[in-house]
C-alpha cells in the first residue's frame, strides 16, 4: 500500500513475515543493504547506539543535498508502491509469483542516508511511555510537535520509512507462510518473522512516539500473532487513535501557518515543508487525504474542534489554531483514528467492558449495538437467571435447535471432514478462499439417490434428516453447502446477515432464503466450557421484521455440534475472546487453533433454475470436476462411486443424538442514540473491512437495506 492508512495500516488480515531484518529488543536494527554492500552486525549497531546519547537536541542536521536526495527516494518509494496497489491483473502476472512490489530498496537508501544524523527520540516504546508521550503532547513544553522547518520533521520522516518496511515485512511474511509446506520449518520462520516486524515497528515509534499508524499496525500484528493480550491491544489502539486526532490536527494548524507565510513571502522553504507535512503527517500517520475546498453554503456546521477536543499543539498561534475550520475540511477525517477506535470499540466489547467500548463507538454515526448481555453470553460467564430457553417466538418458523452427541456424526466421517477441509489442506488454496469472496456448491437431493463424495454423505445421511424433523411439512429439494475457517488468535467474527439466493436478489431484487439454515461446528472447541472459538448469534429478525430483534439465540462453538435455524434469520459470529494463554495451550496440545465450520442451506426449490448465469466459484456453483486443479474434490470423493480405496471404512453407524432449544438472551439490540448525539463534532466513518456490523445505525431496518446495496458476487 502507498500509506499505511491503506489496508494494511488499518486492523486488516496480516500475517507473519520471514524478513532478514533482525533487531535486538532495545530497538537496533540490523539493515538489509541495497546492491549486497556489507551489512552491520546486530553487536555493531548495538555499540553505536549505546555511544550515541538520544534525544533530538543531539541530533546534527544534514546537508540540503542529502535530505532532498532521501526525499526524492522516498517519492519514488511512495510511486512504486501505488503502481504497485494498482497494477492490472496482467501487469501482476507478468511479475511472477511475487507480483508487483513497492521498491523497498528505496527505503534501505533513506535509512543510509539520515541514520548517521537523525537520532531516535527514545529506546522505550513500551505503552506506558507512550501513553504519556500522548497525554503530555499538547503541553507548550513539548517540543515532538513543534515542525518549524524540513529539518525537524526527519524524525518524523525516519519513522515513516520503518513503518513502510513494518509494513513490508508482513506482507512479505505473508506470502511466504502461505507458500510453507515444511510446518517445523514454518514454525521457525514464523518466530522469526514476528520478531523481525514488531522490531521494524517499534524502531519506528523510537523515532516519533506519536505515530498513530506505526502503533495501529503493531496493536493489529500483535492481535494475529497473539503476542499481547487483548488489554494491551486496546490501550494501544486508544493511544494510537488519540494521537491521530492530536497529529491531525497539529498537521492542519501547520499547513494553516504556512499558508500565510507563503502569502506573504512565498518561500519554496514553505512549499517544501507543507508538502512534508501533508505527506508524512496528514496522509501517513493520520490518514487524512487532500480532498478540496468545501463551499461555505454547503457545510454550515461547526467543524473547528472535530469531536469536541479543542487542546493543540501549544507552540502554534491559538488563534491560527482554532480559525482553521476551512483548512480542516480540506482534508478527510483520519482513517487511523477511525480504525483504532472502531477496533478499540470492538475489543473492548469482546472483553466484555461495555462502558470503554461506547466511549469509542460515540465517534460514529450508529444508533444501536448487540445488546452487552449478548457479548458477556457468548463468552458464557452471563449468569443463568439472564438466559432463557425460548418455549415460542411467532417472529420466526421455528426455534433454532442444536443437537451433539456422536449419533450427530460417526467417528470416521469427522475426521475425514476435519482433514480435507483443516487450515493446511489444498481446498483452501484451490478454491482461492482469501481472495475469492463468498461461494458455495449446490447439488439436487433426489429419493433413494447414493451419496457421491464425503460431504454428500455427511448431508444426506446425517444432516438432512435432523433438519427435516424440524419442517417435516416441508419437501427439501435441494442443499447448498460452504466452508469457513478462522484463526482463533485473530478471530474478529463473521459480520450480521441473512442467508439468501444471491443470483436472484441480483437478478430481480427479490428475497429468498434457505428453509433451513445450519451449522456444523468441526475444530475450533474441543473442551465444551471454554467459549475460544466464537459463538453464533441468531436473532428473532427477518427481512419482513418492521421492528428490533427481541431475543438473540446462542450457539456455543463446539466440536461435532450441529445447530439448524430458520434460513429468514438475521445471524453472525461474535469475535474470538481467547487468551494467549489459552491459544499458548492448544499449540502445545497439538489441538486445532483455526474455527472450522461447514454451513448447509436447505432449499425447496431448486436454486439454479432461476439463475441467468451459474459459474465456478459462484453463489450455488456447480462442483468442480475432479481433476489436478480441484486435489479436494478427488479427495472427497474417495470412497465413493467406482473409487473402492476407502469403502472399507465407512461403516453403517447408528449413535445417541441429544437436542435442546437454544438458549436465549433479551433484549438482542441495545439503543445508544442518546449517547451519541451527545458528542458533537464530525462522525468518523466505520472501516468497511471490520464492520460486521456489531454497531449499526438503525438496526430495524438498515439489514435488509444493505442487501439491495451490494449486488456484484
Amino acid at each position: 500500500v502507498v500509506h499505511p492508512s491503506g489496508p494494511s495500516g488499518q486492523a486488516l488480515c496480516v500475517t507473519n513475515n520471514n524478513s532478514n531484518s533482525i533487531q535486538s529488543n532495545n530497538n537496533v536494527i540490523e539493515m538489509i543493504p541495497r546492491n549486497n554492500k556489507k551489512r552491520r552486525s546486530p553487536d555493531e549497531d548495538i555499540k553505536n547506539h549505546e555511544s550515541k546519547k538520544l534525544g533530538r537536541d543531539v541530533n546534527v542536521v544534514p546537508p540540503k543535498n542529502v535530505i532532498h536526495t532521501a526525499w526524492e527516494h522516498y517519492r519514488s518509494y511512495l510511486e512504486s508502491a501505488a503502481a504497485a496497489a494498482e497494477g492490472s491483473e496482467e501487469e501482476q502476472e507478468e511479475a511472477g509469483d511475487e507480483g508487483m512490489q513497492p521498491d523497498v530498496d528505496e527505503l534501505y537508501e533513506i535509512v543510509e542516508l539520515l541514520e548517521q544524523y537523525v537520532h531516535a527520540h527514545t529506546l522505550d516504546t513500551s505503552l506506558e511511555f507512550l501513553k504519556s508521550c500522548c497525554a503530555c503532547s499538547s503541553s507548550a513544553k513539548n517540543n515532538m510537535l513543534y515542525f518549524p522547518n524540513v529539518e525537524s520533521l526527519l524524525p518524523v520522516f525516519l519513522s515513516m520509512v520503518y513503518l513502510h518496511l513494518g509494513d513490508h515485512a508482513i506482507s512479505q511474511g505473508f506470502d511466504e507462510n502461505m507458500q510453507e509446506s515444511d510446518e517445523k520449518q514454518h514454525g521457525q520462520n514464523e518466530q522469526q518473522s514476528m520478531r523481525d516486524v514488531e522490531d521494524y515497528l517499534h524502531k519506528s515509534l523510537s523515532y516519533f512516539p506519536l505515530n498513530a499508524a506505526a502503533l495501529s499496525m503493531l496493536a493489529n500484528y500483535q492481535r494475529m500473532n497473539m503476542t499481547a493480550s487483548l488489554e494491551e491491544i486496546c490501550c494501544a489502539y486508544d493511544i494510537a487513535a488519540k494521537n491521530a486526532r492530536i497529529v491531525r490536527d497539529n498537521g492542519i494548524a501547520i499547513l494553516a501557518q504556512e499558508e500565510q507565510e507563503e502569502e506573504m513571502h512565498g518561500t519554496d522553504d514553505s512549499m517544501l515543508l507543507k508538502e512534508w507535512v501533508e505527506l508524512l503527517l496528514l496522509d501517513g500517520i493520520t490518514g487524512s487525504e487532500y480532498v478540496g475546498e468545501i463551499d461555505e453554503d454547503e457545510n454550515e456546521e461547526d467543524v473547528s474542534d472535530g469531536d469536541g477536543d479543542s487542546d493543540r499543539d501549544g507552540n502554534l498561534d491559538e488563534e491560527i489554531v482554532h480559525d482553521n475550520a476551512k483548512e480542516e475540511e480540506e482534508f478527510s477525517m483520519s482513517t487511523v483514528e477511525a480504525t483504532c477506535s472502531f477496533m478499540a470499540g470492538l475489543l473492548h466489547s469482546t472483553l466484555n467492558h461495555h462502558s470503554e467500548a461506547l466511549c469509542h463507538l460515540s465517534k460514529f454515526d450508529i444508533t444501536h449495538r448487540i445488546h452487552p448481555n449478548i457479548w458477556i453470553a457468548g463468552t458464557d460467564k452471563l449468569s443463568s437467571s439472564a438466559v432463557k430457553r425460548s418455549i415460542t417466538n411467532d417472529n420466526i418458523p421455528f426455534q433454532p435447535i442444536y443437537f451433539t452427541g456422536d449419533g450427530v456424526l460417526p467417528d470416521h466421517l469427522y475426521s475425514r471432514l476435519c482433514t480435507v477441509f483443516s487450515p493446511s489442506a489444498m481446498y483452501w488454496k484451490e478454491t482461492d478462499y482469501q481472495n475469492r469472496g463468498y461461494f458455495s456448491f449446490y447439488e439436487d437431493i433426489c429419493k433413494g439417490k447414493s451419496p457421491k463424495n464425503l460431504v454428500d454423505d455427511v448431508i444426506l445421511n446425517y444432516l438432512l434428516p435432523l433438519a427435516q424433523s424440524v419442517v417435516p411439512s416441508e419437501k427439501i429439494v435441494g442443499y447448498e453447502f460452504w466452508t469457513h475457517t478462522r484463526p482463533l488468535r485473530a478471530n474478529l467474527g463473521h459480520q450480521m446477515h441473512f442467508d439468501t439466493d444471491e443470483a436472484l436478489l441480483a437478478q430481480e431484487k427479490k428475497v429468498t432464503h434457505p428453509v433451513v439454515s445450519s451449522i456444523l461446528y468441526l475444530t475450533g472447541n474441543k473442551e465444551e466450557n471454554r467459549r475460544m472459538a466464537g459463538s453464533t448469534i441468531i436473532l428473532n429478525q427477518t427481512p419482513s421484521s418492521s421492528d428490533i430483534a427481541t431475543e438473540a439465540y446462542i450457539s456455543h462453538a463446539q466440536n461435532r455440534k450441529y445447530t439448524i435455524f430458520p434460513g429468514c434469520c438475521l445471524h453472525g459470529v461474535l469475535p474470538c475472546p481467547g487468551s494467549i494463554e489459552q491459544y499458548s495451550n492448544k499449540v502445545s496440545k497439538g489441538t486445532s487453533t483455526e474455527r472450522l465450520t461447514l454451513m448447509v442451506g436447505f432449499w425447496t426449490r431448486r436454486v439454479p433454475d432461476q439463475m441467468l448465469e451459474r459459474r465456478l466459484y459462484g453463489p450455488c456453483s456447480p462442483l468442480p470436476e475432479p481433476n489436478e486443479e480441484h486435489t479436494w474434490v478427488q479427495e472427497i470423493m474417495k470412497g465413493y462411486g467406482n473409487d473402492n480405496s476407502q469403502q472399507d471404512v465407512i461403516p453403517k453407524y447408528t449413535g445417541q443424538v441429544n437436542s435442546d432449544v437454544l438458549p436465549t438472551v433479551s433484549p438482542a439490540w441495545e439503543d445508544i442514540s442518546g449517547d451519541i448525539n451527545s458528542r458533537k463534532g464530525a462522525k468518523l466513518q466505520i472501516p468497511t473491512a471490520l464492520d460486521h456490523r456489531f454497531f449499526v445505525k438503525n438496526a430495524s431496518s438498515c439489514f435488509k437495506e444493505t442487501l439491495f446495496k451490494n449486488e456484484t458476487f
